[in-house]
């Protein structure tokens, strides 16, 4: 607020010196006016709240200072009269007549409204205890993560620019990455990926000893130091902490992390030398480790996605007796059935991360959810091909909204640059999705939908995939002996 707005308010609010009067009042400091020799003229509440005292009249200031630094009091108004002077003087705090340590500015101020045109001088009081105690209190919070309440990567900085290679030896560091984070967050949320994390880090604090320092340095990534502290002791920690994670699940899935440790024992080896090997072991685990946790947390995802949306599960069941069917009629092997039958499975597995409002609606999407839904293809890309045994095909499902003549999404691709296993889940997709409804559109009857399909050969679909497709719905209507009007 500027000045000139300062001085409109306090004329809206009654006479100017009124106004100041009651800002003076309820000031977050002790204020307090006096004569040079000490006397009070004026002193608002915080003055007295600090010092425990009673408001009197024209009370000398000497009456709330140890006797110690009643040299020191004078001295600094003496200073004052000349401009503007500081120190730290002990207050008596009546009552308990203990001293407390307070930091006192003052300045002159000649002829001040309503002081009878007296010299006077104001002190401003802060009481240090307080002010040292919220200073630590905001320093504190400066070097912790406000997520899990670790310390944060500041205070791992810090740490490391302070430490003496000379101390707490032996110097255990740890280092530890929960496993399929990123699948996590990409699949269910940031906010289940968050309640992970916080579930880690909980267990970590429950079991800390004493000079325990965790801090939490990037997404997922904790590291411990453990100054003093030999590899049996971090072994025992980290082993209990383990059984407290594994203990809990979150939405279904097991949490588990990879942790490595590596222990500093003479004063010519590095810190940072330690950091890395514990790093360096935490990778190693975790190469031994994640196939099996993202082969769980892709299950998971799918049994998320399905719990939403039994409509769903529908819908992905279709697609991959479907896609299976038509793989046969084109001539796949036993092992591109396989894969067929497994891409119709999982084509939608990206949509895990849209809440079942939206997957069941019966109304046609707003323009935000429907760029939520395009986004299905790249989410369920990452979600498969962080799985080894699923990576061969996260590129058709990453594929399987692509357009024949490039309009489709995410990149555009067209033609035969468009994997064919991506083509056919394409074709089959679109098939159960009209006619079965889809996402707040309405379903259409057999021969409407293969109108449409017969529609966009050449555009949306291969020509070859789509006269295949009819032919093949062909074959299907004889062996049911089902009448479908085809041109």
């Amino acid at each position: 607020m500027k000045q000139s707005d300062i001085r409109e308010w306090l004329s809206e609010n009654g006479t100017g010196e009124l106004s100041y009067r009651e800002i003076f009042e309820h000031a977050p400091a002790g204020y307090v006016v006096c004569r040079d020799d000490g006397q009070i003229l004026m002193a608002n509440r915080e003055f007295y709240r600090m010092t425990g005292g009673e408001k009197k009249a024209r009370a000398s200031l000497t009456g709330y200072v140890a006797e110690k630094d009643h040299g020191e009091l004078f001295s600094l108004l003496k200073k004052a009269e000349c401009g503007t002077a500081a120190s730290a003087i002990s207050f008596l705090s009546a009552g308990k007549r203990q001293s407390i340590p307070v930091a006192v500015t003052a300045s002159s101020i000649v002829g001040a409204a309503g002081l009878n045109k007296d010299k006077c001088i104001l002190c401003i009081l802060t009481d240090m205890e307080t002010f040292a105690a919220r200073y630590e209190e905001i320093a504190h919070e400066n070097l912790c993560d406000a997520m899990t309440g670790l310390f944060n990567r500041r205070f791992y900085t810090q740490f490391l620019k302070q430490y003496d290679e000379k101390s707490g030896m032996p110097f255990s560091v740890m280092v530890l990455d929960l496993n399929g984070l990123k699948m996590i967050n990409d699949s269910l949320g940031h906010q289940f990926g968050d309640k992970a994390i916080i579930g880690v880090a909980d267990a970590l604090k429950k079991y800390a000893g004493p000079g325990y320092q965790l801090a939490r340095i990037g997404g997922d990534e904790i590291v411990g130091l453990f100054p003093e502290t030999g590899p049996d002791e971090v072994q025992k920690y980290m082993e209990r902490v383990e059984r407290e994670v594994a203990s809990h699940k979150l939405g279904g899935l097991t949490l588990s992390f990879s942790w490595g440790m590596a222990v500093k024992r003479k004063e010519e080896e590095g810190l940072n030398v330690t950091i890395h090997a514990a790093e360096d072991a935490m990778y190693s685990q975790k190469v031994i480790r994640s196939t099996q946790q993202k082969s769980e947390t892709v299950d998971i995802v799918l049994k998320t996605l399905f719990q939403k949306s039994p409509r769903f599960h529908n819908h992905c069941r279709n697609v991959s007796v479907m896609a299976a069917e038509f793989g046969r009629y084109l001539g796949y092997d036993e092992k591109g059935l396989q894969n067929l039958q497994q891409l119709g499975y999982l084509h939608d597995i990206g949509m895990a991360s849209m809440s079942g409002e939206v997957l069941d609606k019966n109304v046609p999407l707003k323009r935000a959810e429907r760029l939520e839904v395009k986004r299905h293809p790249e989410v369920g890309y990452r979600i498969l091909y962080s799985a080894p045994e699923l990576r061969n095909k996260a590129l058709s499902i990453l594929y399987h909204h692509e357009n024949w003549d490039g309009s489709g999404y995410p990149y555009h691709i067209s033609g035969d640059r468009i994997p064919e296993e991506a083509m056919i889940i394409h074709i089959v997709d679109t098939y159960d999705r009209a006619r079965f409804g889809y996402l707040g559109v309405e379903g259409k009857p057999q021969e409407s939908v293969l109108a449409d399909i017969r529609n966009q050969s050449g555009k949306k679909f291969s020509p070859r995939i789509a006269e295949a497709f009819e032919k093949w719905m062909r074959v299907k209507a004889a062996e049911r002996d089902e009448h479908i009007q085809f041109p």
